[in-house]
């Protein structure tokens, strides 16, 4: 059976972009705009993408920040493939990672699950075939 790994990229301009979206849907428009925003994106101690936005308040150098849930993350990214018309399988492995500033959706279909591998707090299946391709 054919096997297809394919790297999604994501910069964090479009990811905060569909974040503020999201979280604006049926709610009146701030009166600050997504410029006052940054979005931070870096990997935890497990491997796991971590998205924290951090508010810049123009009159003070304080700033605020909080974590956007994976949850989110996992929707925000559905809706901008969507929007770009981008097929995702419902079948098949789905990982994020970082890649230099972006986030990669890495999506893998036809692979042999082979044995499962015992991660901290996952369990994951790997086809030693694709190991050059996917970063664990």
């Amino acid at each position: 059976m054919p096997k297809e790994v394919r790297h999604i990229l994501f910069t964090p301009e479009e990811l905060l972009r569909a974040i503020m979206e999201q979280a604006m849907q049926g709610r009146p428009t701030p009166s600050q705009t997504a410029d006052s925003f940054h979005l931070e994106l870096a990997a935890d101690p497990r491997g796991d993408v971590v998205a924290r936005i951090i508010r810049r308040r123009a009159a003070s150098r304080s700033t605020l920040s909080w974590e956007v849930s994976r949850q989110d993350l996992h929707q925000v990214l559905l809706v901008l493939c969507h929007g770009a018309r981008i097929p995702l399988p419902v079948r098949g492995d789905k990982r994020l990672g970082l890649s230099g500033p972006n986030l990669c959706l890495t999506v893998v279909t036809g692979a042999d699950p082979g044995p499962p591998r015992m991660d901290e707090g996952a369990i994951r299946y790997a086809d030693p075939e694709l190991a050059p391709f996917i970063p664990l």
